[in-house]
C-alpha cells in the first residue's frame, strides 16, 4: 500500500470475482476484511465546489465508519494517485449531522459488496456494484500494481483510470442512465453496460 497520505491505485472491471478471490487463496494472500456491504455518502458544497475541484469527501459504513478526504487524482504510469487521508469515526449518523452543520450536501449515495486482501504489501479488493465486478489494488508504486495485476491474470493497460462514481456519471451522461445514485435498487445492470464507455473486462482475452 502506498505509503504516508498518497494513494496509488487501479481499477479493474472483471467478468467473475470468485477466479479472482481463488487465485489470491493460492498465492497466499491475506483476508483483512471478508465479503460485506458498503455504504457511502458523498458530500460538496452547496455550489459543488469540492467536484469543480475534483476533491472529495466521503463517509463510508462498511465494517467500521469511515470519514475520507481525495485530492484531484493524475494518472502516473497508468496507476491512478491521489491525497488520500481517512480516519475511522465512533458515530456514523453524529458525523453525518457535523458535515450538513458545517454547511456541506449529501450530493451521491453509491454502495457496493467488498472483501479485501493484502498481498506483497498491497491492498485488493474485490468489489461488487450494481454494474459489475472489479478488482482495486493498492500499492506502493504503479509497478508494483502492475506484477501484481500480472500475477492475477489481468491485462494491466485495461485499468480504468475513473472512481465508481465518476464511471455512474460517465453512464449517465452518454448512456441515458436515469438512476439518482449507484445503489442495487436504483439501477438496473441492463441499462449499465461498460461496453457503451469503450471499457474492457481486464480478465478476458485480448
Amino acid at each position: 500500500m502506498a505509503s504516508g497520505n498518497v494513494e496509488i491505485e487501479s481499477k479493474f472491471w472483471v467478468s467473475d470475482l470468485a477466479s479472482i478471490e481463488s487465485k489470491l487463496r493460492e498465492l497466499g494472500a491475506e483476508v483483512v476484511e471478508t465479503r460485506a456491504f458498503e455504504s457511502n455518502i458523498r458530500f460538496d458544497t452547496p455550489d459543488s465546489g469540492f467536484t469543480r475541484e475534483r476533491k472529495v469527501v466521503r463517509l463510508r459504513k462498511y465494517h467500521d465508519n469511515r470519514l475520507t478526504f481525495k485530492g484531484p487524482g493524475k494518472v502516473v504510469d497508468g496507476a491512478m494517485t491521489r491525497v488520500e487521508i481517512e480516519t475511522v469515526v465512533e458515530d456514523h449518523e453524529n458525523t453525518r449531522l457535523i458535515l450538513a452543520e458545517l454547511g456541506l450536501v449529501e450530493r451521491a449515495v453509491y454502495e457496493k459488496y467488498r472483501a479485501m486482501s493484502n498481498y506483497k504489501g498491497s491492498l485488493i479488493t474485490l468489489d461488487e456494484l450494481p454494474y459489475g465486478y472489479f478488482v482495486e489494488i493498492e500499492g506502493e508504486s504503479a509497478a508494483a500494481i502492475t506484477a501484481i495485476a500480472l500475477e492475477l491474470g489481468l491485462q494491466p493497460e485495461r485499468a480504468i483510470p475513473a472512481s465508481y462514481q465518476g464511471i455512474f456519471e460517465q453512464l449517465r451522461e452518454r448512456s441515458g442512465l436515469k438512476a439518482d445514485n449507484l445503489t442495487f435498487e436504483e439501477v438496473d445492470p441492463a441499462d449499465a453496460d461498460l461496453h457503451s464507455l469503450g471499457f474492457q473486462q481486464a480478465d478476458q482475452p485480448r
